[in-house]
């Protein structure tokens, strides 16, 4: 990973955009934005995909559904895979066969696998079937936090020293 800072920006900016908050802000804001135009778009294109089991199954949608529909989108930056359709099937196949590293995106550059795997994980765990199997946000905010500081110490400045640029717009 040569410019951790981009790519983590890079991370950041495609989970902004990702459909998850088509869940959040299903309504129309103020002051259009491009941001909401693409959840929006997202969503009409998608459907359910983003909606957890437990909505799907009884129609009942628990504090954790963000949380499911995070995953999804983080798993959707990982692999570089747009439609959201399937994709957690497809993960769960290629990690319980090893191979991890033929879902990262290659088009995001050169990935550790390390920091690749750990972010599969996150999202499958994110994404487990039952709202009880799935961590609270702020514990995945903090799994997050700790990879960013483990790569940034990788690439030898302290993560405290360092600040994300924040995307243009």
């Amino acid at each position: 990973m040569k410019h951790p800072s981009k790519c983590m920006q890079w991370l950041l900016l495609q989970s902004a955009r990702s459909s998850a908050f088509s869940i959040v802000v299903p309504c129309r804001v103020a002051g259009e934005s491009p941001l909401f135009d693409s959840a929006r778009k997202a969503q009409q294109q998608n459907g359910d995909a983003y909606l957890p089991p437990e909505y799907k199954a009884k129609g009942h949608l628990s504090p954790k559904a963000d949380v499911y529909a995070f995953g999804l989108s983080l798993l959707q930056i990982v692999t570089g895979v747009e439609a959201p359709n399937h994709l957690l099937e497809r993960v769960r196949a290629e990690v319980l066969e090893g191979r991890e590293a033929s879902l990262l995106d290659r088009k995001a550059g050169d990935w550790d696998v390390g920091v690749g795997d750990r972010l599969l994980a996150v999202g499958l765990w994110c994404c487990c079937d039952t709202p009880e199997e799935r961590p609270v946000m702020w514990v995945v905010a903090q799994e997050l936090g700790k990879l960013w500081a483990a790569v940034e110490q990788c690439v030898g400045a302290p993560a405290q020293q360092r600040q994300a640029p924040l995307p243009s717009r």
